[in-house]
C-alpha cells in the first residue's frame, strides 16, 4: 500500500504544512502536541525510503505526558526528558521541562475575530427583516376561500424499452432478442477509497476491490408493451368571498375506472387593512390547519396581526 506525507498546522503561530512526520513546527519552533490532527491530499509526496516507511508502520506517535515532547512509536523513554510513557521519570538527574520557544503574534485570533462579527451582523440582518414583527390593529375586509380537485384521466399508452426498462404493471404486447452494448461484469480491480491516518505524520492509501465493469455486446430483449397512466385532464374550483366553506369541487363527480380526483387544494387569503392605511394579506393553508382556522376569522372584525419587516403578516389573532 502507497504511504504518503502528512502535515500539520501549528496552533500557536498557524504555520501552513509542517511536514507530518516533524516534531516541532519550522516557524515557531513549538512542539506538536498530542491533540494537533494531521492532513493530507493526493499531491503529498509519496514515502519511497525503507526507513521511513517502517517508521510509518510502526504506529502512532505518542506525547510525553512529564515534558510534551513527541516521540515515535516503539521509543520506550522520551527524546527529550527520558520519562516514560506513563510520564514517569526514568533518568537519575532531576529534569526540569524548557518551555518552548516563543511563539510568533498568531493572526488566528483576529482572523476569528472578524469572522465572529460577520456572523453576529449577519444573525442581526436576519432578525431585522425576516424575524422581528411589529404588531398592528386590522381589519378583515374580504376573505377568499377557495378549493380545487385536479381530475385525472387513465390513459394507455404504446412504449418500448430493453427488458430491464419494462415497469411494473406493463402488458407485454410482443419480444424479440437484439443485439446492444451492455456493461457487464469482467473481473475485479482495486479502487481507491480513502486514506488511512497512521498517527504519526503519515497516511496510507486504503484500497478496495471492485466490480470491473467493461461494455460487451451482447444479446438482449426488446420489449414492446402498454401501460396505463393518469394524465391530468381537468381542475375544478369552488370558491367563496364571505369567509364561509365552499363545497367539495369534486362531489358528485363520478370517479373509479377511468377517472379518480387528483392533488387537490384548501387555501383562504384574507384581505386586511391596517390602522397604518396599508393593505395586507393572510393566508391559511386549511388542508393542513383544518377548517376550524379559517372560520375564526369574520369579515367586518378587527385583529391583532403580527408584521415582520418585509410586510408579511405573520400571525393574527385576537384584538
Amino acid at each position: 500500500m502507497t504511504i504518503r506525507i502528512g502535515y500539520w498546522d501549528c496552533p500557536s503561530c498557524n504555520a501552513k504544512k509542517n511536514l507530518g512526520p516533524n516534531p516541532t513546527c519550522n516557524g515557531c519552533g513549538r512542539p506538536r502536541g498530542a491533540n494537533v490532527p494531521f492532513y493530507t491530499d493526493d499531491s503529498a509526496p509519496v514515502v519511497e525510503d525503507p526507513e521511513l516507511v517502517a517508521r510509518a508502520r510502526a504506529g502512532a506517535d505518542w506525547t510525553c505526558k512529564y515534558c510534551g515532547a513527541d516521540n515515535r512509536a516503539g521509543k520506550m523513554d522520551c527524546q527529550q526528558c527520558g520519562a516514560g510513557p506513563d510520564g514517569a521519570v526514568r533518568r537519575a538527574e532531576q529534569f526540569t521541562p524548557v518551555a518552548p520557544v516563543a511563539a510568533k503574534k498568531s493572526s488566528a485570533a483576529l482572523v476569528l475575530g472578524i469572522l465572529a462579527g460577520l456572523v453576529v451582523l449577519v444573525g442581526a440582518a436576519v432578525w431585522f427583516f425576516f424575524v422581528r414583527t411589529t404588531a398592528l390593529q386590522v381589519t378583515v375586509e374580504s376573505a377568499a376561500w377557495i378549493k380545487t380537485a385536479q381530475i385525472e384521466e387513465r390513459q394507455t399508452k404504446k412504449e418500448e424499452a430493453w427488458q430491464d426498462k419494462v415497469p411494473d404493471g406493463a402488458r407485454v404486447v410482443a419480444k424479440e432478442t437484439k443485439r446492444r452494448p451492455k456493461e457487464v461484469q469482467d473481473g475485479t480491480k482495486k479502487v481507491k477509497v480513502g486514506q488511512k491516518n497512521l498517527g504519526n505524520g503519515m497516511f496510507e492509501d486504503v484500497y478496495e476491490e471492485r466490480p470491473n465493469m467493461v461494455t460487451k455486446d451482447v444479446d438482449d430483449t426488446w420489449v414492446r408493451y402498454e401501460v396505463d397512466t393518469w394524465a391530468k385532464k381537468e381542475t375544478l374550483e369552488k370558491k367563496t368571498s364571505d369567509g364561509s366553506e365552499p363545497p367539495d369541487p369534486a362531489a358528485g363527480l363520478a370517479t373509479g375506472g377511468a377517472r379518480r380526483v387528483g392533488a387537490t387544494t384548501n387555501n383562504a387569503v384574507f384581505a386586511l387593512k391596517g390602522n397604518d392605511g396599508k393593505a395586507y394579506t393572510f393566508e391559511v393553508d386549511a388542508s393542513k390547519e383544518g377548517a376550524a382556522a379559517v372560520k375564526r376569522y369574520a369579515v367586518g372584525k378587527s385583529y391583532r396581526a403580527e408584521v415582520n419587516a418585509m410586510g408579511r403578516v405573520q400571525s393574527l389573532g385576537a384584538p
